[in-house]
């Protein structure tokens, strides 16, 4: 099907994503993780009995003699439980099941030789790809990051559920509510 036929752009990215991708790029918009968060999960920090997610590391970047590692959040405020959607809960529990190695505590998001999957390659290989499927690219916009998903979670919590700054702070991981309201307080006023 044509991802352009929908005129929500959300809709129309997810249904122009690879496959592979696509359950990252949920996880992306139904939590609102960086993606270094999100790279660096283990199947350990998702409780699908619970519905909750255990932020308590990030992949580092790889460099040309280091490769990239789970290590610890920036902040404190970073290390989150984030709670998990029956939606989302129900795709990650289908994506589970196709992950070799799943049980054993391996990555979510792994790479096909089963190594975590890397800044670069998530953002080429699946945002911007899906991004030029859908006709993102041609809107005028400026090409989509992972972190406009995020800002994409952040206005559905305020504009839609109507949580208030400090709701919004913790789930997003801000190290204070200030960083939050910095950044969307055009939404709040709203």
């Amino acid at each position: 099907r044509d991802a352009r036929a929908d005129s929500r752009p959300a809709r129309r990215l997810l249904a122009a994503c690879p496959p592979r991708g696509l359950p990252l790029v949920i996880t992306a918009l139904y939590t609102g993780m960086r993606i270094s968060e999100l790279l660096g999960l283990n199947w350990q920090d998702v409780d699908l009995d619970t519905g909750v997610i255990h932020v308590c590391a990030q992949l580092s970047r790889a460099h040309r003699d280091m490769p990239s590692r789970r290590v610890a959040p920036k902040t404190r405020a970073a290390v989150r439980e984030i709670p998990l959607s029956p939606q989302l809960a129900a795709v990650l529990a289908e994506h589970r099941v196709t992950q070799p190695g799943a049980c054993a505590g391996g990555w979510v998001f792994p790479s096909q030789v089963g190594t975590p999957f890397g800044h670069r390659n998530a953002q080429r290989r699946v945002l911007k790809r899906a991004a030029m499927r859908a006709g993102l690219e041609d809107d005028g916009w400026p090409p989509l990051r992972f972190h406009d998903l995020r800002h994409s979670f952040a206005s559905h919590l305020i504009i839609d559920l109507a949580l208030d700054v400090v709701q919004v702070s913790r789930i997003l991981g801000h190290a204070s509510v200030t960083i939050t309201l910095d950044v969307y307080t055009h939404l709040f006023d709203q």
